[in-house]
């Protein structure tokens, strides 16, 4: 059974991470929740743990979750893949830099397999410079960016920023672990 993590931002959007959790369950995957402590403010723990079936991971000091006392590298080390749905602009450019102030980025830090990145945010914090060149930095490294789509944003205003849909991360998820094609080579 693939193994995925699956991390959620704090965003408007992090109600649809719920329903990307069950669509990865009904798919097959056995899956692991990394919520950030804004996403707690958007959806609770009790319902990602019913959903997933295991322990929600939202605390990067939580050591007596951990037999090392590195819990980061412990779900780094069992994790196939890893989604992050919603992805906020603070989540990409901490992930951009290199920081590792949460568990979710910290876990990332650590983890050496396919990634997908899904960008939810207000059409002008996506469109800032930082958060573009960002996003184009994570991408460069192999990060597979789930680009937002325009439509009717969290403020009623339209935009593009919008978190695309479940589905699309899964489908997202699948190619990237998908062989790669060697046709050609």
């Amino acid at each position: 059974m693939t193994r995925v993590l699956l991390g959620v931002t704090g965003g408007v959007g992090a109600f649809k991470a719920v329903l990307l959790l069950r669509l990865l369950r009904k798919s097959g995957f056995d899956v692991r929740v990394l919520l950030t402590e804004s996403a707690a403010h958007f959806v609770g723990r009790p319902t990602f743990h019913a959903l997933s079936g295991a322990p929600v991971y939202d605390n990067l000091w939580a050591l007596d979750r951990s037999r090392s006392g590195e819990l980061h590298v412990e779900l780094s080390s069992w994790a196939d893949a890893m989604v992050i749905y919603p992805a906020t602009a603070n989540c990409i450019g901490g992930l951009a830099a290199g920081l590792a102030d949460d568990l979710l980025k910290l876990t990332v830090s650590c983890f050496g397999g396919p990634v997908v990145l899904c960008p939810a945010m207000h059409s002008r914090r996506a469109e800032h410079p930082g958060v573009e060149a960002a996003t184009a930095a994570l991408a460069q490294r192999g990060v597979r960016v789930l680009e937002p789509v325009e439509g009717e944003l969290a403020s009623g205003e339209h935009g593009r920023g919008r978190l695309r849909e479940p589905e699309d991360a899964l489908e997202a998820l699948r190619a990237a672990l998908a062989p790669a094609d060697l046709a050609g080579h």
